[in-house]
């Protein structure tokens, strides 16, 4: 075991978040409801449930607001594990969920503090009865059949029908099909869907329709026929009914009362609607971006976006976000659950799939939910011209050389196969990438003269500790003895637009990456170059 900590607090937001764990972690709710989420799944830890999470993964963990929380984390080394029965449990998501019976909760609670309370004892028998307690903890949670208690799955399969609705508002819903999917009788069901969230399960859905079409009439030349089919109403007339109970006025006098407000919450977000054109009422802002400072002049608020302080950042964005009268804000599923649900109690808010989604088709998502997909793909097809004319600029200088696209962040070195600069790279420039596999990948700098690239692109994460590893990496033997180094061949440039995943970033990358690596001409942007000529 490498960390024992305790974490415990009332009405206050507390987070934990892992780009790529470096052990596994085995988590515990003693007190309060928790969500964790992985780049492919999420899912609810109630009070009186452990999860563990595989060695490797991107996690993100938030408590529940308004609640009393006490929430043990425990990072352990594989052989603190027993893997046939922990990986069992992890399934194809990394990570599986475990619940105990109430009358075993103050027992294991009990060897949560007396693991933690020895591994603050920095001798060696400290150590090792913390060792003990940590192995009879996993064993009592692992002895567990697994089998969660009836009212934490009846809240889970409730909370999926909410999540339903919120994808699926434009289809034939009704109480039967929900009760189906939540197998759970209806007038139960209903009673307890009005008691977590305050409204019946159809009043709900009506919510979800309603705040669509108000955005849907917003866009230019929407007719209310064809936004009745698309929130889900097959009569045209009902709905202007609806409508005008929701919102006081006919769809036909709304859409011509007001104009779209859109607000970015995230900086990717921000770099694609920009490439289509769209005046934002507030963005988040990155200061990497002063360079295009002519254009962020149009922003009348500036949110700030950072994932290591957002729940300190949230009343002032919050603030700013209700002083813009926003009608859409757009956001990315990096944001966490608490964020997003407090968002739509400002404006409609729509959360894209960012993880799994390239940036064309986030872009493309985006032009449809503001009206401008035709600007998207006049926008996509001026952009593959000229990659086209960069990447034979490129080919003439590079050649068969291999390039590599390095991130130094606080506590890892990433490289990447695909995603971001990569993307870029790889896939519209045609360049070739040293790493036989694709995807993003955490190494140890001793394993970087596995791949020996004859460039390397690389960034440092705008944080002090990343500047100190990125210190400790030039220093270091394995490093120097770099093909990339000695022959002069690394580059340093600013984690934006570089390493920022949206349309508005490629196009300054094309823009500038023929300076950076055929030498053709100055570039705008100030190019470190690292290693000996």
């Amino acid at each position: 075991m490498e960390r024992a900590e305790k974490y415990e607090g009332a009405d206050e937001p507390w987070s934990y978040r892992s780009l790529r764990l470096p052990l596994c972690l085995l988590l515990v709710a003693a007190r309060g409801n928790l969500e964790i989420r992985s780049s492919d799944n999420a899912e609810l830890l109630a009070c009186g449930s452990a999860a563990f999470v595989e060695q490797g993964r991107s996690v993100a963990i938030s408590v529940q607001p308004a609640a009393d929380y006490e929430v043990y984390l425990f990072h352990l080394t594989t052989e603190s594990v027993p893997q046939t029965q922990a990986s069992g449990r992890m399934g194809a998501e990394g990570f599986g969920c475990l619940c105990w019976s109430s009358r075993e909760h103050e027992e294991i609670v009990s060897l949560c503090e007396r693991v933690c309370e020895r591994f603050r004892d920095e001798t060696r028998l400290g150590r090792l009865g913390s060792r003990a307690a940590l192995q009879e903890l996993v064993y009592k949670v692992l002895r567990s059949e697994g089998k969660p208690r009836e009212e934490d799955t009846t809240i889970s399969a409730v909370a999926a029908t909410k999540r339903y609705i919120d994808e699926h508002y434009a289809q034939r819903l009704t109480i039967d099909r929900l009760c189906r999917i939540a197998r759970l009788n209806a007038k139960y069901y209903m009673e307890l869907f009005k008691k977590l969230y305050g409204v019946s399960p159809i009043a709900y859905l009506n919510e979800r329709r309603m705040a669509a079409a108000r955005v849907l009439l917003l866009v230019p030349g929407a007719s209310v026929r064809e936004v009745s089919r698309r929130v889900g109403f097959g009569d045209e007339y009902y709905f202007s009914r609806r409508f005008k109970q929701h919102a006081g006025m006919a769809p036909s006098v709304f859409s011509r009362a007001r104009k779209l407000r859109v607000a970015s919450y995230n900086y990717p977000v921000t770099g694609q609607l920009l490439a289509l054109g769209i005046e934002l009422c507030a963005a988040a802002f990155s200061p990497e971006w002063r360079r295009l400072a002519e254009r962020y002049e149009a922003i009348a608020l500036r949110l700030s976006d950072d994932s290591h302080h957002r729940e300190q950042l949230w009343e002032t964005n919050r603030g700013l976000l209700q002083n813009a009268e926003p009608d859409l804000i757009i956001g990315t599923d990096y944001i966490h659950s608490w964020e997003s649900d407090r968002l739509r109690q400002i404006a409609d808010t729509h959360i894209l799939d960012w993880c799994e989604t390239d940036w064309r088709r986030q872009l493309q998502d985006i032009a449809s939910l503001v009206g401008c997909r035709t600007v998207a793909g006049r926008w996509l097809s001026e952009y593959g011209r000229k990659a086209a004319v960069v990447r034979e600029r490129v080919r003439r200088s590079v050649r068969d050389d291999t390039v590599l696209a390095l991130l130094v962040m606080e506590t890892d070195y990433l490289v990447y196969g695909s995603r971001n600069l990569a993307d870029v790279l790889y896939g519209d420039l045609g360049l070739r990438s040293p790493l036989p596999f694709k995807g993003v990948a955490s190494i140890l700098p001793e394993r970087l003269a596995e791949f020996d690239a004859d460039r390397i692109i690389v960034t440092v994460g705008d944080y002090e500790a990343a500047e100190s590893m990125w210190e400790r990496l030039q220093s270091a033997e394995c490093w120097q003895r770099l093909k990339a180094v000695r022959t002069g061949r690394v580059y340093r440039v600013p984690l934006a637009p570089w390493f920022e995943y949206s349309a508005t970033a490629h196009s300054c990358i094309l823009n500038e990456i023929s300076c950076l690596l055929a030498d053709e001409c100055p570039s705008q942007l100030p190019i470190i170059i690292h290693g000996n000529p």
